[in-house]
């Protein structure tokens, strides 16, 4: 994604795509297709979505299952697999509340909860 600079003619500012465009040089490329931004928004559009951390969406989806909404159904909503949302809804057992609370708003991979969940809860602090 890129914006033409009015001020100077030819030059344009990298909006999106900062890790394709090194990649693209590393294999020599010296001209490239790019999507052209019509407004000048002065932000990286990916800052604009919202990613949950996964306490975050461990807890939307043990409400929605405690209203009575299937992991099926949620599964099909979110475009994951049932095991998939069952591994989230289950994704506080064997971890101390309060590295729970350190995490809640912690973005980080699912993974961390399966090495957390094989130390004793004073280890996880």
């Amino acid at each position: 994604m890129v914006f033409a600079d009015t001020r100077s003619a030819g030059t344009w500012y990298l909006l999106d795509g900062h890790l394709r465009l090194e990649a693209l040089k590393e294999l020599g490329f010296a001209k490239v297709e790019c999507l052209v931004a019509t407004d000048d928004d002065t932000y990286t559009y990916n800052k604009r979505v919202n990613r949950l951390a996964p306490i975050q969406k461990h807890r939307m989806i043990a409400r929605a299952i405690e209203r009575g909404v299937s992991s099926a159904d949620i599964a099909d909503a979110l475009g994951l697999q049932v095991e998939s949302v069952i591994r989230r809804f289950r994704l506080l057992e064997g971890i101390s509340p309060e590295v729970a609370e350190m995490l809640k708003n912690t973005p980080c991979s699912m993974k961390v909860f399966d090495v957390l969940r094989q130390m004793n809860a004073v280890r996880q602090i």
